[in-house]
């Protein structure tokens, strides 16, 4: 071997060898990099699993809070004792989780697994917010102590009330507290994304010179292989947006379809509830002119002077002219419901009661009732003047009639401006309504068992004057309440949801 290919021999060996530790340096760095990036990308799933259960726990906490108002409506609204002693155990178990965890997810806790740092502005808005929690904790726990067979004190309902009133503020605090941990664990993300690109940008540069100085020869086939790929990206992309187009589209078309059967479904339930009104108020608000009318007949037939029997012809032709007024109205309950809503006019309460007290003549002379009326506060509402004449018969009829013998019906009847409401409050001194048959009284079909004979009346009907008055006060966005003594009387609270008037 001569020595010029002794020294070409040995210069590629050292050219070899160079390029080996070349390789072994490129090789080394890249798998360096490559351990780096899966160790932050561990510890950020590892931090991101921290972050999803603290932003699940504050979202849990946003539902638990509701939760204590939804049982603070049921212990107050509760029948039984049972029934509130159940609420009252799930309340104090609630608050309890409740307020463990906002203590840990404010000041942290290891036995929950909250030791996270909150962040200064995350700590800001604990501190906002506390003062909410403070007033719907000492609120809950009042209510919890309350013995479970005693009915809720004022200010047990004043506790209640307390809840929800600051159940919203706390509510928004928590959202505005879930945003800022969803907020500082998207920042942490786009850091360990920025980190990752650096990376990754070291192991491309490694590799661009491990090209060039190395693998020269591949670079034109694999920036051949880089191209094509991303020619096929760009190509699945396109098909990628092209299918989430179609899938829009078809979303849209599915959710015109359940929101158009959706309307048909609550119009159909409208106009059924508007034929059930009608069969009701057309069975029982036609009995009271039909016996007035009976009841001058009657008294036609009888032995009376002809100066008088003049004066009955009249009030039979006046009661008939009550009757197909009733008709009249309700042939008007089976028109299209936006054709009734044409029919909100300004009605007179004492115009009404006049009408109703003509109708029922007979009965209060019988009776020998007291009528007292006070309508200063509230002497009109835009409302349909038959439902308002239903409400006010049923309620004034039935006073007379559930009246015990041994003394004479005394009806009181007001109303008052409530702002959003007008509410027609009618007192009576009847047999009054037990505590467990509250909830009937406004029941299709359904007559409580009261001691009827001892009352001015037989009492007949089918029990659907006070169902009709139910679903007229709820389809109009009202509400009925009832305080009665049973032997003493009660009070209906009528709150009738001010209607526009409508255009004529």
């Amino acid at each position: 071997m001569s020595k010029n290919d002794e020294q070409e021999a040995t210069s590629f060996k050292d050219s070899s060898r160079y390029l080996t530790r070349l390789y072994a340096i490129a090789l080394s760095c890249i798998a360096l990099l490559a351990i780096i990036g899966q160790v932050l990308i561990q510890l950020a799933l590892q931090k991101q699993q921290e972050d999803s259960y603290i932003i699940n726990m504050s979202g849990r906490q946003r539902m638990l809070s509701q939760k204590i108002c939804k049982l603070s409506l049921l212990i107050e609204h509760a029948q039984q004792n049972k029934e509130r002693e159940k609420y009252i155990d799930e309340l104090k178990k609630t608050l309890s989780t409740w307020e463990t965890f906002h203590k840990g997810l404010s000041e942290g806790n290891k036995e929950i697994r909250l030791t996270h740092q909150n962040s200064k502005k995350v700590n800001e808005l604990f501190i906002s917010i506390n003062p909410y929690f403070q007033k719907i904790s000492n609120s809950a726990r009042r209510i919890i102590v309350i013995p479970s067979e005693k009915l809720l004190s004022a200010e047990s309902i004043v506790d209640v009330k307390t809840i929800l009133q600051y159940e919203d503020n706390f509510l928004k605090g928590m959202d505005s507290i879930v945003y800022q941990y969803q907020t500082e664990a998207m920042e942490k993300v786009s850091f360990i994304k920025l980190i990752e690109i650096i990376l990754l940008a070291l192991i491309l540069l490694v590799l661009l010179l491990e090209g060039l100085f190395i693998f020269r020869p591949s670079a034109i086939k694999i920036k051949n292989a880089i191209d094509m790929l991303e020619q096929m990206q760009e190509k699945l992309k396109r098909t990628n947006m092209e299918l989430e187009e179609k899938v829009r589209k078809r979303t849209e078309e599915v959710y015109k379809k359940n929101e158009e059967l959706k309307f048909k479904n609550e119009e159909l339930f409208r106009k059924n509830t508007d034929l059930d009104t009608f069969v009701y108020t057309a069975s029982h608000d036609l009995k009271a002119p039909i016996h007035n009318i009976e009841g001058l007949v009657d008294q036609l037939s009888s032995n009376i002077p002809e100066s008088e029997k003049e004066l009955i012809i009249e009030m039979i032709r006046e009661s008939i002219r009550k009757f197909k007024n009733v008709i009249k109205d309700l042939a008007e309950t089976g028109k299209d419901q936006a054709e009734a809503k044409a029919e909100n006019t300004k009605v007179e309460f004492k115009e009404i009661c006049n009408e109703i007290k003509f109708s029922i003549k007979d009965l209060i002379i019988s009776s020998q009732a007291i009528i007292y009326e006070d309508f200063s506060d509230a002497p009109a509402i835009n409302f349909l003047k038959k439902n308002i004449r239903s409400i006010i018969y049923n309620l004034i009829s039935n006073a007379i009639k559930y009246c015990p013998a041994d003394r004479k019906p005394e009806i009181k009847i007001s109303s008052k401006n409530l702002k959003e409401y007008i509410l027609l409050e009618v007192t009576d001194n009847g047999i009054g309504i037990k505590e467990e048959d509250k909830q009937r009284v406004f029941s299709i079909y359904q007559r409580l068992e009261t001691n009827l004979e001892s009352s001015h009346f037989h009492i007949e009907g089918t029990g659907v004057g006070m169902a009709i008055v139910a679903k007229i006060v709820d389809s109009n966005g009202g509400k009925i309440e009832i305080e009665s003594t049973p032997g003493k009387g009660s009070t209906f609270r009528v709150y009738l949801k001010i209607l526009p008037a409508s255009s004529s």
